[in-house]
């Protein structure tokens, strides 16, 4: 490590800084270059070797990189401004944080010498496993593996999951920045990474099943839902089935109608107009819309899937003169309606942080209430969480059928709930994700929605089954197992549109290592980080020969 008198000054400081901010918007959408994570990495550890100042160097990486955050979570905006701001902030502190432990553990006599392109990973994907699962329910967006995705590296996570992909690509680039160290460890593990980069991937699989189905990709802003009106239901809903019957028209019957989350109104399919009686009337907007999802199912005779709320043993409660209605438990779900009347459903099992439910906060009823005061009125924080997971078998004829996992939202960006839903016990129990999202929420920036899309692609290829995405304003589409966008929908745009997914098979080892790479990067980081506090204090052998 160099002195502070021959270290870098504050311009060269920033001007890096702001290269690796700039680097953290060219590796996310809508660019989504890979290779510019390398360049944020590589400047990261240059400045972790050469500032003369740790302080100026934390400064100048929050700033800019507050800067970059911001920018890419610009949608949120017109959601929750507090929130835009403090998320922006919490994800501008894990650049500085990594530059600390890299600076600190790189100036150790001992473990500087085992080499950036293990050093820099372990830390980077350490951090990673603390920021999308630890913290706050975990926020796993923006990931260093979903940067090899349309590369064949990012093939690695069947095997161990998208923490291996990422850390393969980060060490990549700190082999780069090593390469005038000239340690022949470093040359060794760029040949093995060379090798994983061009041998890994292409595997093959055989089709056993075809299922068809008609994607409705409806273009409801989120503010209708957020004060949704009886009236505004009538006329969404009826568009969407308009939209329905259209797309029937135009093509062959497919196994499968789909709809995006939260797209039926109501109370879900699990209640009825007796659950409101003798205010039956007065209550219709709960129940009536389970009777037309069953009537539309009936009507096209084909199985339709729809994003729905669920109430649980609905009631009236009188309070003076005031009527409202409640229930014992409330689920945000996926509700499958066949022809016959029969449903369905799976119940969301991981709530979105800060948008239905408020980590740690809600442990203080007191708290959270005064929260919930200044967020927006679309987030609902009265949400239970689904029991188990569950599969929704669609029939896709007389004799077959395939087993369908139904996360909802955020759900198919964590790797643990969508490996939860597929596999049990290191078991395929799902053939296939069909994912019902709302990314409303991004408004009229696409970049949100194409960030999402890229997680999703992830999720296909940790466990290798492909996945259709229906999501209201879009980015609606078909992936197939390798993470590859077969058919895309429009962006905010209502669209019906036909797809054939290819159903294959294949167990991948990332169903039974899962997260093991994420825990023992961040294993590895801590043993690192503490041995840097130890070393020091541990006798020299000069020490004790004299």
């Amino acid at each position: 490590m160099v002195t502070r008198s021959e270290g870098w000054r504050w311009p060269t400081i920033a001007a890096t800084a702001v290269a690796a901010a700039i680097c953290v918007i060219l590796t996310a959408e809508p660019f989504g270059w890979g290779v510019a994570l390398w360049g944020e990495v590589i400047a990261l550890i240059v400045l972790a070797r050469r500032a003369a100042s740790q302080r100026t160097m934390i400064l100048w990486l929050l700033v800019t990189g507050f800067a970059a955050w911001a920018w890419l979570h610009r949608w949120m905006d017109d959601v929750a401004v507090v929130g835009w701001l403090g998320l922006s902030l919490y994800m501008a502190l894990w650049a500085p944080l990594f530059c600390i432990l890299l600076r600190h553990v790189a100036a150790s006599p001992s473990l500087g010498r085992w080499g950036m392109p293990l050093v820099a990973p372990t830390l980077w994907i350490g951090l990673e496993c603390v920021r999308g699962i630890v913290l706050l329910g975990g926020y796993p967006w923006y990931l260093a593996g979903e940067a090899t995705l349309g590369w064949p590296v990012a093939q690695v996570a069947a095997i161990g999951s998208v923490w291996l992909a990422g850390f393969l690509w980060v060490a990549m680039a700190a082999a780069l920045a090593d390469l005038r160290a000239r340690r022949q460890g470093t040359l060794v593990l760029l040949c093995f990474l060379a090798s994983c980069y061009f041998g890994m991937g292409r595997f093959t699989v055989e089709r056993i099943q075809r299922l068809p189905v008609l994607v409705v990709q409806t273009n409801v802003p989120q503010d209708n839902k957020s004060q949704w009106t009886w009236e505004q239901q009538q006329a969404d809903v009826s568009a969407a089935i308009a939209l329905t019957r259209e797309g029937l028209a135009d093509g062959d019957s497919p196994a499968l109608v789909i709809w995006p989350e939260t797209m039926l109104p109501g109370a879900g399919m699990e209640v009825s107009a007796s659950d409101f009686a003798p205010w039956s009337q007065s209550f219709e907007p709960l129940w009536a819309w389970a009777q037309t999802a069953r009537a539309l199912a009936a009507e096209i005779d084909v199985p339709l899937l729809v994003g729905t709320q669920t109430w649980i043993d609905a009631r009236v409660d009188e309070e003076g003169d005031t009527l409202h209605a409640s229930c014992d438990r409330r689920y945000n779900s996926a509700a499958l309606i066949l022809p016959s009347g029969e449903h369905a459903r799976y119940d969301k099992i991981f709530l979105t942080p800060f948008g239905e439910r408020m980590p740690w906060v809600e442990h203080w009823p007191w708290l959270a209430k005064r929260l919930r005061a200044m967020t927006p009125t679309a987030m609902q924080f009265n949400l239970s969480v689904g029991s188990a997971p569950s599969l929704i078998e669609v029939p896709t004829d007389e004799r077959s059928s395939v087993r369908i996992a139904t996360p909802i939202c955020f759900e198919d960006t964590v790797p643990s709930v969508c490996r939860a839903l597929v596999y049990e016990s290191g078991e395929e129990q799902a053939q296939c994700f069909i994912n019902l999202s709302n990314d409303g929420w991004f408004g009229d920036c696409d970049t949100g929605r194409l960030q999402h899309l890229r997680a999703a692609r992830m999720r296909c290829i940790e466990n290798r089954i492909p996945m259709i995405r229906v999501a209201n304003t879009g980015i609606s589409c078909y992936i197939d197992a390798y993470g590859r966008v077969v058919v895309q929908g429009p962006s905010r745009q209502a669209a019906a549109i036909p797809m054939v997914v290819q159903i294959h098979t294949r167990r991948p080892m990332a169903a039974t290592i899962g997260d093991f790479v994420a825990w023992t990067c961040l294993a590895a980081g801590i043993l690192m980080v503490t041995w840097t506090v130890v070393e020091p204090r541990t006798k020299s052998p000069s020490t004790d020969a004299r």
